[in-house]
């Protein structure tokens, strides 16, 4: 119960960021993997200050994502209690240079 918990905030709080303006978010670290992907939007690996746990793959330039362009959410768990996103680094940021 405390996993679905756990997951639901995460839900809630990735859907609060989808929604809300980056300049909201206090990067602490942003990393490019693999130039960027091989998708049409070139993505980066970030740590953001209000989720010291997680990390987030995303295009780099939200610019262009707004109401009529929106960007879907994929909320990824790498299981086991294993809090390192370091084993899909180049799955998770392929995907979001797809528009994830």
């Amino acid at each position: 119960m405390k996993q679905l918990k756990k997951m639901w905030t995460m839900i809630v709080v990735l859907a609060i960021f989808s929604t809300a303006k980056t300049s909201f978010c206090q990067v602490i670290n942003i990393r490019t993997v693999e130039q960027g992907g091989t998708g049409r939007y070139s993505a980066v690996m970030i740590t953001e200050a209000s989720l010291p746990t997680h990390t987030i793959f995303r295009p780099k330039d939200m610019r262009i994502f707004n109401e009529r362009n929106k960007l879907p959410i994929i909320v990824w768990g790498n299981g086991a209690c294993y809090d390192s996103p370091w084993e899909h680094i180049n799955f998770l940021n392929e995907i979001a240079s797809h528009g994830f």
